[in-house]
């Protein structure tokens, strides 16, 4: 147990307890010893109670109700579907009272048994026992949980992002996911979930018909009535209606009105408890006013003149949009990052309410002057820690009070200290006062100078202390060494005012989350395509030389990355689903052919995100052997793939040979393709690897790491129904830096 944590959980309860107004109203030697043995018992246990917190969380872990688990692993870092606050709630829930009651009570008990052995006897007549007990039992509950609140936050984000890999202060949770049967933690749990969906996935490539009816029609399309290579019109949707666009007559059924409805953002937080929602789905179209254009990917634009309804709305594939309703109002949504770039003035009036919330951090910077000016009130609110530096001055004034209030208030100087009031001025304490000067010190009134304290007061100068009165000069105490004469009574000082502001509670424990951009190609993407599989060093060597002739320079061909961590792997699977031999006599195909449940020709060849290629007879294999060879990769490689990561994309399938090349890539014959992860950082790709090779049969994985395009790496994977090779390497711009896996982020 870290010394943080526990002295995290200390200040916790202690600060709640010795706040309580019935422990400050106690007689001053009380309440003195009071709060030192609370310091001293919180102090002796605070380490206990965190691994007792810590404990009862692990045991609680199985405790996590099914609905917190999706068709994914809910605690793979990628695709896990279990957030940190889901965890926590989860977990909070299952502990209910019994932990804060229980601890609760063995504080109370340690603190009351010990304050009343040290409290002299005449005081604790004072003091009412029984309201003391109770006092202490609320405060003490009150600080505990918040010390639980402040561990599941940590705990739950500390354990869904890796960076603890099994729960602190217990060697193994066992009992995790204990309707699984796993044994060994929260690894066996990772590998549990990936065998079942590889295996799922597996069992569904088995029974996939590739001469389903779907199928057939798209061939006959080729050879009866109106051509289309693509087979992708008549669409089946719109089979036995009007071809009319369904937004444009009324019918949203299966369409994009239906999605964005149900894809609506809820409860976007405010301060002060507010929210709001995303808008309600404007479209109430009428044909024939709707002119709709939809696009074979699936971007729509509507023009829509329905009478009292009217819109235009423009709407990506991805589910990003920009819409205009009827009242002028525009509603955008943006799946990926938005930019705004201006080069000269930018200006903005919102004549009603702004509002702004953001999920993460943001950030402001201002190279010139910063201007707030606010006619009504203004409310900052914090709930851990405020900055606030000038190298200038730092003015505060207001007109009619200025209120400061904490457990602890420090004001230093560097040079002078003035207070200066045109009326009065107080110094109260309940505790001592201290005033020490390591040069001169000076009280001066041209009234009365007050100074006040119910226990001790302290002047200390390693100078002079001067005392100075124009009338009389009162000193007041049981024995006062000066001129051993009897003074009379000091003059009743008045106590200070409570500052005008309470507090917002403790501090909260925030989890920042930074989401990544999407990951899109470019033209630096397609660059040396052509040698990223090869395994010959020689082809290392031209790829970098091209890369300078062209003006891409990556370093220098002998450059060592930095090896983070390495590791070989071992995959169990040895399943190998072979393709159909009806796809050996096909000529051509059309590009939505299915060659699996999810993947289509086109996804593995003309459609990939990078290389567009259609397929072609080369490298001495027919049209038909390369589909055949295709349909493998889709049904082996692919959904499994899609089966562990939804959030994968083919970024590069079939590719065209090259005159002049030595033409050796699996990408040639149809038998590799290129992976990449939306919304995944370069540091998780070494995991993602990791995770493919385990639960994959394959030829070849190559773990590509790049330093230009997007500088995200990919995942090379090839696969062959004779004997695969279950080779795994890693790359670094298209030259081999190890055998197995290497992370290099």
């Amino acid at each position: 147990m870290s010394s943080d944590k526990s002295l995290q959980i200390k200040n916790a309860i202690v600060s709640v307890l010795q706040s309580k107004p019935p422990i400050q109203a106690l007689p001053p030697v009380a309440r003195t010893i009071l709060n030192r043995v609370i310091d001293t018992v919180i102090s002796d246990n605070s380490s206990k109670f965190s691994n007792n917190i810590d404990n009862s969380i692990n045991k609680s872990l199985n405790e996590i109700p099914l609905n917190l688990i999706g068709p994914n692993n809910p605690v793979d870092l990628v695709t896990g579907n279990l957030s940190a606050d889901n965890l926590k709630d989860s977990i909070n829930t299952n502990l209910g009272d019994s932990l804060s009651n229980s601890l609760s009570d063995e504080i109370t008990n340690q603190i009351l048994t010990k304050f009343l052995g040290e409290v002299p006897t005449i005081v604790k007549a004072t003091i009412d026992i029984n309201q003391l007990r109770n006092t202490l039992l609320e405060g003490s509950k009150s600080g505990v949980t918040t010390s639980i609140d402040n561990n599941l936050n940590s705990f739950s984000s500390d354990l869904l992002t890796n960076k603890i890999l099994q729960p602190p202060s217990v060697d193994k949770v066992g009992d995790f996911y204990k309707r699984l049967g796993v044994q060994s933690g929260l690894e066996e749990v990772n590998k549990q979930f990936d065998q079942s969906a590889v295996n799922d996935a597996v069992d569904e490539s088995k029974n996939f018909d590739t001469e389903n009816n779907d199928n057939q029609d798209k061939l006959q399309s080729q050879t009866v009535g109106f051509l289309d290579t693509s087979s992708t019109f008549p669409d089946n949707e719109y089979s036995g209606r009007t071809e009319t666009n369904k937004l444009a007559t009324g019918d949203i059924k299966g369409t994009i009105v239906q999605e964005k409805t149900t894809d609506r953002i809820l409860g976007v937080r405010l301060p002060d408890n507010e929210s709001f929602d995303q808008p309600d789905n404007p479209y109430n179209s009428e044909y024939p006013y709707n002119k709709v254009i939809q696009s074979e990917s699936g971007h729509i634009v509507e023009l829509d003149d329905t009478p009292g309804s009217e819109r235009i709305h423009i709407f990506h594939k991805t589910g990003s949009f920009i819409e205009i309703d009827q009242t002028g109002s525009i509603v955008k949504r943006t799946k990926g990052s938005s930019y705004e770039f201006v080069d000269k003035n930018d200006h903005l009036s919102i004549l009603g309410e702004g509002r702004i919330s953001v999920g993460g951090s943001m950030k402001i910077f201002v190279s010139g002057n910063a201007n707030i000016e606010v006619e009504g009130d203004t409310n900052i609110k914090c709930f851990n820690d405020i900055e606030m530096e000038a190298a200038g001055k730092l003015n505060l004034s207001a007109t009619e009070e200025i209120n400061l209030r904490s457990s602890n208030i420090n004001i230093q100087s560097t040079t002078f200290t003035n207070l200066k009031t045109d009326g009065d001025t107080f110094i109260s304490s309940t505790g001592s006062i201290h005033n020490k000067s390591n040069s001169s010190m000076f009280f001066q009134t041209l009234n009365t100078l007050n100074l006040k304290s119910t226990n001790s007061m302290f002047f200390q100068t390693l100078n002079t202390l001067n005392l100075k009165s124009t009338n009389n000069l009162n000193a007041d105490g049981s024995q006062i060494h000066l001129n051993e004469g009897l003074s009379s009574v000091a003059t009743d000082a008045t106590y200070a005012n409570n500052a005008n502001i309470g507090t917002i509670g403790n501090r909260k424990n925030i989890v920042i989350e930074t989401i990544d951009n999407p990951a899109y190609s470019n033209y630096l993407d397609n660059f040396g395509y052509e040698t990223e599989d090869s395994e010959i060093d020689e082809d290392s060597s031209i790829f970098l030389n091209n890369q300078k002739n062209v003006g891409l320079s990556i370093g220098e061909e002998n450059f060592q990355p930095s090896i983070l961590s390495s590791e070989n792997i071992v995959s169990s699977s040895s399943t190998i689903i072979q393709p159909s031999s009806f796809l050996l006599k096909q000529n051509f195909v059309p590009d939505n052919f299915q060659l699996s449940k999810h993947f289509t020709l086109a996804d593995l060849s003309s459609r990939a995100v990078v290389t567009k290629n259609r397929v072609r007879s080369q490298v001495g294999l027919s049209y038909g052997q390369i589909v055949f060879n295709l349909q493998a990769m889709a049904l082996n490689i692919c959904e499994p793939v899609l089966a562990l990561f939804p959030n994968m994309m083919v970024t590069s399938g079939f590719r065209f040979a090259i005159r002049g090349s030595r033409n050796t890539s699996d990408h040639l014959k149809g038998r590799a393709v290129d992976i990449q992860f939306r919304n995944v950082n370069k540091k998780d790709y070494f995991n993602i690897a990791k995770k493919l090779a385990q639960n994959l049969n394959y030829d070849k994985i190559l773990l590509e790491y790049k330093d230009t395009g997007t500088r995200l790496p990919w995942i090379h994977i090839s696969f062959k129904v004779d004997n695969p090779r279950k080779i795994v390497l890693t790359y670094n711009n298209h030259r081999r830096i190890s055998s197995g896996l290497v992370d290099l982020a």
